[in-house]
Order: structure tokens, then sequence, then C-alpha cells
């Protein structure tokens, strides 16, 4: 019972949450900067060694990579065949190739779609509208749907 309440709990502060952020997304006064007289779109101003730390600490804490590495790798490790680690090195390396393409796809086509936003500066107008409204809808999905609902 203890459990139920504490998810209950958890629950509607994530839902109140999220209706939070939708709401201030819609309030906000400018959806995007258009500070650089270069391209129209604001760029970050951190070093490239400040945003990989950043990302790294982004993936170390993240629950989902943990819950997926104790859970998806070890059904492929044997140890009669010999070390752990020794068989670790080729699924990290099959791991590491996969992110790489993976990333590196996204991150060719985000700059395509970067052109494509520069000559549409409206979409940075109304975009907000969307997210605020996406998130309100997904705190209202989370506070209403019963636990085991799909």
């Amino acid at each position: 019972m203890t459990s139920a309440a504490a998810f209950s709990a958890v629950k509607y502060a994530g839902a109140l949450y999220l209706i939070y952020l939708g709401i201030q997304k819609i309030r906000s006064r400018s959806a995007f900067h258009y500070d650089q007289p270069s391209d129209g779109l604001a760029t970050n101003k951190d070093s490239l060694l400040t945003i990989f730390r950043q990302g790294v600490v982004v993936n170390v804490l993240n629950p989902k990579a943990a819950i997926f590495f104790l859970a998806f790798l070890p059904q492929f490790l044997d140890p009669d065949i010999g070390p752990m680690w020794q068989q670790l090195i080729p699924l990290s390396i099959v791991f590491v190739c996969i992110g790489f393409a993976g990333d590196s796809t996204y991150a060719l086509i985000a700059g395509k779609l970067r052109q494509w936003l520069k000559r549409h500066p409206l979409f940075w107008q109304r975009q907000k509208y969307v997210t605020g409204g996406t998130y309100i809808a997904l705190g209202v999905v989370a506070a209403t749907v019963a636990p085991g609902q799909k």
C-alpha cells in the first residue's frame, strides 16, 4: 500500500510538472533568440569540452542506460568462455559503433534541418504553442491514466 501511495505521489507530481512546463513554454516571450546577425539563430557559447562533459554526465546518470546494460548484456556473457571483461570488449565496441552511426545520422539531419529553419522564422514563433500543448497533454494523460492501462 505504501508503494502505491508513493507511486501516485510521484505520478501526480510529474504530471503537474509537465503541465507547469507547458504553461511556461506557452507564456514565454520568445521561443528562440534572434540575436546573431550572421544567420539569425543563437548558438551555444560553451566550449566543446564543456559540452562533452555535460553529455558524459547525462549518460552516466541516465537510469535507462544502466538498466539496459544490467538487463541486456548479461545474457550474452558466459563465465565458462573466459573473463567477463574480454567478452565485454567486443560488445562495447559494437554498442559504440551503433551509437556513433545513430548520433552521426541525427547530426547530419539536424544540420540540414537548421538550413530550413533559418529560412522559416515563423516556425520559431509558433513552435512554442505546439511544445507547450504537448507538455500539457502529456501531463493530463499522466495524471489520468490508471496503472497498467495503456
